[in-house]
């Protein structure tokens, strides 16, 4: 992984953490996820993300690869977790890319 965030309900980003940049979590601190759609994986609980980020290294937007776990129980999540990962490191590593992230399963809470 790269980063771990944590969503509130409304899809806004409450903490974050990233692997080598304490200085550059704060920076997504109350970004919204409103406008990114979250894969459903068949019979899991687990969604898919691929967000674009802009930043000074790519001014058009970088495609990221996130999964994202629902917290709380319920009908509806009372908020993400969400692991941002190195698509690379997992290409390579363990020849798993999206379509095989969305071939993942994990229990659905309660079940």
């Amino acid at each position: 992984y790269s980063g771990i965030l944590l969503l509130d309900p409304e899809l806004r980003v409450v903490a974050a953490a990233s692997r080598g940049s304490a200085e550059g979590d704060q920076g997504v601190l109350g970004t919204s996820y409103s406008g990114v759609t979250f894969h459903q994986a068949s019979g899991s609980s687990h969604r898919v993300l691929t967000p674009y980020r802009v930043d000074r290294r790519h001014p058009t937007g970088s495609r990221g690869l996130e999964i994202a776990l629902p917290l709380g129980g319920g009908s509806a999540p009372q908020g993400w977790l969400l692991f941002q990962l190195d698509q690379g490191g997992l290409l390579e590593r363990f020849n798993l890319d999206e379509a095989g992230l969305l071939g993942l399963r994990f229990p659905n809470p309660g079940s």
